[in-house]
């Protein structure tokens, strides 16, 4: 989706956003705090593992590696 189409499909509050803009996932973690930015991921991932996510604080709790 292109910047142009976001602005014609999406419409958000004015009074609850100052700006906003459509991020590559490459530019996530510095546009996000590091706990968003790894929710972000978790939830572009689960769609093509078949699968949901739990996660607290951006972390999933059932895996030590986190």
């Amino acid at each position: 989706m292109s910047q142009g189409e976001a602005v014609n499909r999406f419409h958000l509050d004015r009074d609850e956003l100052a700006d906003w803009r459509l991020a590559t996932p490459a530019e996530w973690d510095t546009l996000l705090a590091p706990h968003m930015g790894r929710r972000l991921r978790a939830c572009s991932r689960a769609p093509a593992g078949g699968s949901t996510v739990y996660l607290e604080h951006g972390f999933d709790p059932t895996r030590p590696e986190n």
